[in-house]
């Protein structure tokens, strides 16, 4: 009948809020969770309250993601840095310890070099500021995104 179908659209509705509720707020310090299928296989009760029903799929699936194995991601930049010759000892130096960038090459033709580099987002928020006392002012560099990887040292 229409009457039952409407009721079950509204209870799977709200089955639907529930999970995109919990989703996105992820147990893991609170980051959304992406690439994630939720299926709901039974709903018991002869009139069930939407409101209930979005709360206890919610929590059901808040317990899931703390029993499964989910891993942070973080994005990974390329960076492509060009400076003169004689700052390229101190960049590269910089680039392999306080960035944990990957070395991909290394261009010393001329009198400035270039690097190009993947290292997570996170370790290049300030790197404009790093670059310029590094090079006193005469290194450029850019980034883009590359893809995602595991987050190191993720909660």
């Amino acid at each position: 009948s229409t009457s039952s179908t409407s009721s079950a659209q509204g209870i799977a509705g709200a089955a639907r809020q529930g999970a995109t509720a919990a989703l996105g707020c992820g147990t893991r310090a609170g980051y959304p969770i992406a690439q994630a299928t939720v299926v709901v296989k039974s709903i018991e009760g002869s009139d069930p309250q939407l409101p209930l029903v979005a709360a206890c799929t919610a929590q059901a699936v808040r317990d899931a993601m703390r029993s499964a194995d989910i891993e942070m991601l973080e994005p990974l930049m390329e960076l492509e840095v060009t400076v003169p010759a004689s700052h390229s000892g101190a960049v590269l130096a910089d680039l392999s310890s306080a960035r944990s960038a990957l070395v991909r090459t290394f261009d010393p033709s001329g009198t400035t070099h270039t690097v190009v580099a993947e290292a997570p987002l996170s370790t290049l928020l300030n790197y404009s500021t790093v670059l310029r006392s590094l090079t006193s002012g005469s290194g450029q560099f850019r980034i883009s995104f590359l893809r995602y990887t595991d987050a190191v040292g993720s909660p």
